[in-house]
């Protein structure tokens, strides 16, 4: 048996073994030479192009995220087994250097300049450098949830509600979980910050149209992405799962409550249909991956309140992320959007 004085020197000796990362995202400038370990989020495609073939991908770490280009020669099998040296989840350390196009960053690399990316071992870095976490009081917003769950009068949504929330490992995936790969919410603990979000705009929308029903309304806002928990994974890079990939979280969501419902005795199939219509239309649109759109008022409240949410806060991610940007303007998604 180790002493406790042996078992914290091990320990410290097994964290100075790990190799410090010197660079960040958040730091890099237009210019910067990047040579530095970072996460893979994405991969593109090889693809040729007039001096040879380049491919695209996507890397992270958690001050934000960057996308690389890789201009490689005319030898297609020596920038292939480049292109193959690394996959989506790897940590790669890689040599190149800041551009933008369009007014925001991205790594260029070029092979005649003799830019590289190496696979690393994971084991040899320290993983809490590649996932961002949301920067909210993560304890503070589960006890808004649940001071929201006890005021819901209706017994049948109370005990629904409490089935989940009374569960260890349904809370600590659920407060894990990030919202997005991309676009809002993209970190860990994101998918919680975005429910209180959703939640609090469909609060607001009862004060005001007093006709709404709060207690299916403020349910359905609490339960409408659970089914992002199992639509995404995370290593060092938020990725989707085969789940997320073959069904998506609206279906998947829409299972794992009509699931619960089904187990609940005397749950009201008026309840049923109400819930699981308002999971399955929160998008709104059949264009936005909606398999319904929305027929009751809490329905179109909700849709409305999730858009909010997650647009403002793309917006707002946008701003932070190209803090680094002089211009005043960025493009982003076919807008302008404006940094100052």
């Amino acid at each position: 048996m180790f002493s406790k004085m042996e078992i914290d020197t091990k320990k410290q000796i097994q964290k100075k073994i790990k190799t410090d990362k010197k660079q960040f995202i958040g730091d890099l400038r237009l210019g910067s030479d990047v040579n530095d370990v970072l996460a893979v989020k994405f991969k593109g495609t090889l693809r040729e192009y007039v001096r040879g073939w380049s491919f695209d991908f996507t890397v992270a770490d958690k001050t934000g995220d960057m996308k690389v280009k890789y201009w490689g020669r005319k030898d297609r099998d020596s920038v292939k087994e480049i292109y193959q040296c690394f996959d989506v989840d790897d940590l790669v350390f890689i040599t190149g250097k800041v551009s933008s196009f369009r007014d925001q960053l991205e790594i260029q690399m070029n092979e005649e300049l003799h830019h590289t990316i190496t696979k690393c071992d994971r084991t040899e870095y320290d993983l809490g450098d590649f996932l961002s976490k949301t920067e909210k009081d993560v304890e503070g917003l589960l006890d808004y949830l649940r001071r929201v769950i006890d005021s819901i009068n209706d017994p049948h949504l109370n005990r629904l509600l409490h089935s989940l929330f009374d569960n260890s490992e349904f809370v600590k995936a659920f407060k894990e979980s990030p919202a997005a790969i991309t676009h809002h919410h993209n970190f860990l603990g994101g998918l919680l910050e975005h429910t209180v979000g959703v939640v609090k705009i469909c609060e607001s929308l009862c004060s005001f149209y007093t006709e709404l029903d709060r207690d299916i309304l403020l349910t359905a806002a609490i339960l409408h992405d659970i089914g992002k928990i199992p639509k995404y994974k995370y290593t060092v890079s938020i990725s989707m799962s085969d789940e997320g990939r073959f069904i998506g979280h609206i279906v998947l969501g829409d299972r794992i409550v009509w699931k619960i419902m089904g187990e609940l005795p005397d749950f009201p199939d008026d309840y049923k249909m109400k819930l699981s219509h308002m999971i399955l239309s929160h998008h709104g649109e059949y264009e936005w991956g909606s398999p319904k759109i929305p027929a009751t008022a809490e329905a179109c409240a909700l849709h409305y309140a999730d858009n909010c949410d997650s647009k403002v806060k793309e917006f707002l991610q946008v701003i932070k992320d190209q803090g680094g940007v002089d211009a005043a303007w960025i493009y982003h998604k076919g807008r302008n959007i404006y940094l100052k």
